[in-house]
């Protein structure tokens, strides 16, 4: 753990994750964007479709303002399989809108805890 006190996943965390939230659940495709993409929670929560182009997500940095272009990794690709294309989000509320970076955050930590992960985060997957 690091001196600014949010917990760095590791190794092992990442499958007691998906053992709990397996392929096909919008919680593994939250994991997998956040731990491939390395981006800030308010950049994870508005990707989508429109953003891939030759296996590759194109984003705008929202704090920095930088232009990324993010090579998807095939564990990514495979959860992305799964993802419908009808949406200009991959990860959605329950009432189908996107989620807002706070809501996101609440969200990520009750699946962290549903997993037995009391000291993950979104946060800690950037780490």
């Amino acid at each position: 753990m690091s001196s600014d006190g949010i917990h760095t996943w590791t190794e092992d965390e990442v499958p007691r994750f998906t053992a709990r939230h397996p392929i096909g659940s919008q919680a593994y495709l939250a994991l997998m964007l956040m731990l491939w993409m390395g981006q800030h929670r308010s950049d994870v929560v508005r990707m989508g479709w429109q953003h891939v182009r030759d296996g590759k997500i194109a984003v705008r940095q929202e704090k920095t303002g930088a232009p990324l272009l993010i090579p998807i990794a095939p564990e990514l690709a495979e959860a992305f399989a799964l993802v419908p294309r009808t949406n200009m989000t991959f990860l959605l509320i329950e009432r189908g809108a996107a989620f807002t970076r706070g809501g996101f955050s609440n969200w990520f930590r009750r699946r962290c805890d549903e997993a037995g992960l009391p000291r993950c985060s979104a946060h800690g997957l950037r780490k």
